[in-house]
């Protein structure tokens, strides 16, 4: 007996259970009270969107304002609650009139008459940062340069035609930065038609930028490298496996580091030999990431210098002999503060960032890497991966 009774007080209070979350997204009592249609209504036009301005009777029945319109043929809405004075329609690809239906909207989900308004959006965001596009070849493949004046949640693809004249997308690149640039990269030297397209987050596609060039011929030094211990040069790790010669070992995002000892100081500085003799084109540095707490942070280097020779390097330890090839600083896409990342900084993070040597380096075998200044500004350094390529 006693189990039935159990049975039954709890069934009945999963059945309250379940009859109060099937209404609580709905109104106690359904209204009939119609708001009245907003008025005054003003429209600013902007890059692919308008904000549109207006004013609301008040009433303590009234919920909210929605604007109704279409894009591509999808049917979509912007709400805005019923305290603000305007709402942000946005996602158009052209400069086309478009109709926007407002109404107020009650607690109850009802509807007052619709306010129908034409907007005519500026030149979309997508289509301002195609125009700015520039293309020029570059060692292994092109580099596409844009400017994105809006800051637009944008993507932009770098491709190239194969022997077939089939399109192959070498980088799609996403990004809310106002300058950058995209590669395509790992193609030989000889003539190659490439081509450049926007997209935004909406759908929207601009044209295809196309151009016939011939990459620049580079090749990639083979690892591993070899290291040298030199006078003055930082020669600690953190522990037995963050050794230099983890800078070559082609393994990123694990404990395959090179890292040096805590305290051991900033600035510093460490040498190695390519093996070869070359004029180098670029080259890829891949920071630590194996954790959440060192992505664009702790140890990683943000300013340094990269110096070269061509000859044994003084076995002082000295500068003598030595010549600066490049200034180098990591940046992160977002401009975010250290511990807090955008996809797009992991984004990089993960693939690495890639450095053009400048015209007319001399030709050298020998590397040696100053560290000014590391994400955190740490007395350590650690790095994943360096990757270089030469003529």
């Amino acid at each position: 007996m006693k189990r039935i009774n159990y049975l039954l007080i709890i069934s009945y209070f999963t059945l309250m259970f379940i009859s109060c979350q099937e209404e609580k997204h709905a109104p106690f009592e359904k209204s009939t009270w119609v708001p009245d249609p907003v008025s005054n209504v003003v429209v600013e036009n902007l890059n692919g969107a308008a904000k549109i301005t207006y004013d609301v009777t008040m009433h303590p029945e009234l919920m909210y304002v929605t604007a109704e319109f279409e894009t591509q043929g999808k049917k979509r809405n912007a709400k805005a609650t019923y305290f603000n004075n305007s709402l942000l329609v946005e996602g158009f690809g052209d400069t086309e009139p478009h109709e926007v239906k407002l109404y107020a909207v009650s607690r109850s989900e009802v509807f007052s008459e619709p306010v129908v308004v034409t907007i005519k959006p500026l030149t979309p965001p997508a289509t301002l940062a195609f125009q700015s596009i520039d293309i020029i070849d570059d060692f292994g493949g092109a580099w596409a340069t844009y400017n994105n004046p809006a800051k637009a949640d944008l993507g932009i693809t770098i491709m190239h035609k194969d022997n077939a004249g089939a399109w192959i997308i070498d980088e799609v690149l996403y990004t809310e930065k106002e300058l950058g640039g995209v590669a395509a990269r790992g193609l030989e030297s000889k003539p190659t038609v490439f081509g450049v397209f926007v997209q935004d987050r909406w759908g929207n596609y601009t044209d295809t930028l196309v151009k016939t060039l011939t990459p620049l011929y580079e090749k990639l030094i083979p690892k591993p490298f070899r290291a040298l211990v030199l006078p003055t040069d930082n020669t600690t790790s953190y522990n037995a496996n963050n050794k230099i010669e983890k800078l070559w070992d082609g393994i990123v995002g694990s404990q395959n580091i090179y890292y040096t000892a805590v305290n051991s100081g900033i600035p510093t500085w460490f040498t190695f030999d390519l093996g070869v003799t070359t004029q180098l084109s670029r080259f890829l540095y891949q920071q630590r990431n194996d954790a959440a707490i060192v992505r664009w942070s702790q140890g990683n280097p943000r300013f340094f210098e990269i110096w070269g020779s061509a000859t044994t390097p003084n076995p002082d330890g000295s500068w003598a002999g030595w010549t600066k090839l490049m200034d180098v600083e990591s940046v992160k896409p977002s401009g975010l503060p250290v511990g807090e990342n955008s996809d797009e900084d992991l984004a990089l993070m993960y693939k690495g960032e890639d450095f053009n040597f400048p015209k007319g380096t001399p030709k050298v075998r020998y590397i040696r890497i100053k560290v000014n200044e590391t994400w955190n500004k740490t007395t350590f350094m650690h790095i994943g991966e360096l990757t270089f390529w030469g003529q």
